[in-house]
């Protein structure tokens, strides 16, 4: 087995409290902030900061596709739960 295809071993888990995983929700919404200015159309801040909070998601890949997908699948749950669309 070479370095490249090595298993990294078991994920650790993490235990987190409430507060620490507001403050880190908290700090990755200010950090998105800190680019606000770079981008040019209106919706280009939302997608953005939709692609972060996928990123750290704990399921599934973390392609661009993936992360699109997983986000119009939960837009569309919550438009079927209001009885929308």
């Amino acid at each position: 087995m070479t370095a490249a295809t090595e298993s990294p071993g078991p994920v650790p888990a993490l235990d987190l409290s409430a507060q620490v995983v507001v403050d880190l929700a908290e700090e990755s919404q200010a950090y998105h902030a800190e680019f606000a200015e770079l981008f040019w159309r209106r919706e280009q801040p939302q997608w953005s900061l939709k692609y972060l909070q996928g990123l750290v998601q704990p399921d599934g890949g973390k392609s661009v596709e993936r992360l699109a997908w997983r986000q119009c699948a939960q837009h569309a749950a919550v438009h079927r739960r209001r009885g929308v669309g």
